[in-house]
């Protein structure tokens, strides 16, 4: 089930006490699919979310956490749950697995380490299966 497909954009500002993604305006596009409804999945998480760059606006690439922090809290997704994948629109678009891991915790602030990879085939072709259905 396709939970989302549009343009995910921010100002730069802070908004009722939480900070922005960056501090300059950016924009993604973001495709948030439930995966509970997909016929076969190889995986343990609940949601498969693929974001790439529209090309307005600042990038995320080398900071990526409060942006999947910011996904995560607009969409009640638990972080543990959700497979993370950039479509890398400069690389013919290529993708790229986002790991994350929560590294460190003070307050009520996690900190993220995030590594990247190519994706296994078997994630391939979940992505390729729900970026299909969504075009019909």
């Amino acid at each position: 089930m396709n939970v989302y497909n549009g343009v995910y954009s921010w100002d730069g500002t802070k908004q009722n006490g939480r900070e922005p993604i960056a501090w300059f305006p950016g924009s993604y596009h973001l495709r948030i699919f439930y995966l509970a409804d997909a016929i076969e999945t190889d995986t343990d998480k609940k949601y498969l979310c693929i974001f790439s760059e529209t090309g307005k606006g600042h990038c995320i690439y080398a900071q990526p956490a409060k942006f999947l922090q910011h996904i995560c809290e607009d969409f009640s997704l638990p972080m543990t749950q959700v497979l993370w994948i950039e479509q890398r629109v400069d690389q013919a678009g290529t993708y790229e697995r986002l790991e994350v891991r929560e590294s460190s915790v003070m307050g009520s602030r996690s900190f993220l380490e995030i590594s990247r990879r190519e994706p296994t085939k078997s994630e391939h072709s979940l992505i390729q299966n729900c970026m299909s259905v969504q075009q019909v």
